[in-house]
């Protein structure tokens, strides 16, 4: 009941509500309202090499209690967890590689270019140089974005993770 007046007032009369965990009016209100911005986050415990077995899943068991996801228990002088760690960081921000390969070269799958996740061929061409977009005939694919490997797209197209990338351009 408390939900539905809370959608009355924000003039929402026909709505499918979905709340994972638990949220408050307050919660709800700044959802609605758009106010509050809540950021991706996990819980990293340090120094976990510190304690004994016991004490660690003590702690592991009541911030997962606390807070619905467990936390990483690592240790950075111990080198514990830190792979793990650096993994949730990029998943955590929506990170994504994309390999390229320069026109009748090779790719280079040594150093991918980072970008956000659900970014475009637009979008790399932008984060390459400022001219690309404008010069942009058509790019080549190769990966789980596309059905067949080298498939044209254009500007719009959505990259995923791993994609090997080349980019046509007027000279």
């Amino acid at each position: 009941e408390e939900v539905r007046s809370i959608l009355a007032e924000s003039k929402m009369m026909n709505a499918d509500i979905l709340i994972r965990g638990n949220a408050t009016q307050d919660d709800l209100i700044d959802t609605i309202q758009g106010n509050r911005v809540y950021i991706p986050a996990f819980i990293a415990v340090n120094k976990v090499d510190l304690v004994d077995k016991e004490r660690y899943l003590e702690i592991e068991h009541d911030i997962a209690e606390r807070f619905g996801n467990p936390p990483l228990m690592i240790s950075a002088a111990a080198g514990y967890h830190l792979e793990e760690t650096k993994d949730a960081i990029y998943d955590c921000l929506g990170f994504m590689r994309v390999y390229l390969k320069p026109h009748g070269g090779e790719a280079d799958l040594e150093e991918p270019l980072i970008i956000r996740t659900g970014s475009t061929v637009e979008d790399v061409c932008n984060k390459l140089h400022r001219d690309f977009t404008q010069k942009f005939r058509y790019a080549r694919i190769w990966g789980k974005s596309v059905k067949h490997p080298g498939q044209r797209v254009g500007l719009t197209h959505k990259l995923a993770d791993s994609d090997l990338l080349t980019i046509i351009a007027e000279r």
